[in-house]
């Protein structure tokens, strides 16, 4: 049996695979899939799906029609890697070896370089720590002020348990 490398996962993406991309929608969604059908199909794809896996790149193998609907005379099964992180890595990864869907690819990745995604930038990081940080200090203030009102207990007895209070 061959070993599975990236070169030949592009040349099976190159000839049975797609580039999707979902513009209408909010956010960033775009995927990647591999059609085969039959067992062989199957299990060429399961081995590529834990090839890929050890990459950390999220992807799933689901059948997509059974032999008996559309006249089909062998179930088909689809590769599938979704969501936009996944996406583009595995198509940075495969680009050097593409040849049809070489253009589709990096329209994909010259999008992600061109606009970044708005959760992982610097300053949208600055800000969610900032807002942590707001959150903790008026955490902490709240419970200072309310600590007896909420639960019933007596102020300052919120670290002791229902045994420690018995035995005082």
């Amino acid at each position: 049996m061959a070993v599975m490398n990236w070169a030949y996962i592009a040349g099976f993406f190159d000839g049975e695979g797609s580039v999707g991309t979902c513009p209408a929608t909010s956010g960033r969604h775009a995927s990647v899939y591999i059609a085969q059908s039959g067992a062989r199909g199957l299990l060429v794809l399961e081995e590529i799906r834990e090839f890929i896996s050890g990459w950390k790149i999220k992807s799933s193998v689901f059948c997509t029609g059974k032999a008996t609907q559309h006249m089909r005379t062998m179930p088909s099964y689809r590769l599938g890697i979704c969501g936009f992180t996944s996406t583009v890595a595995f198509l940075r990864i495969v680009f050097p070896y593409l040849r049809i869907k070489k253009a589709a690819a990096q329209d994909l990745i010259r999008y992600d370089k061109m606009f970044p995604s708005v959760q992982k930038s610097p300053l949208a990081r600055a800000y969610r720590r900032e807002r942590q940080i707001k959150c903790m200090v008026r955490g902490d203030a709240w419970h200072a002020r309310y600590d007896g009102r909420v639960t019933g207990r007596p102020k300052g007895s919120l670290d002791k348990g229902p045994r420690q209070r018995r035995a005082q």
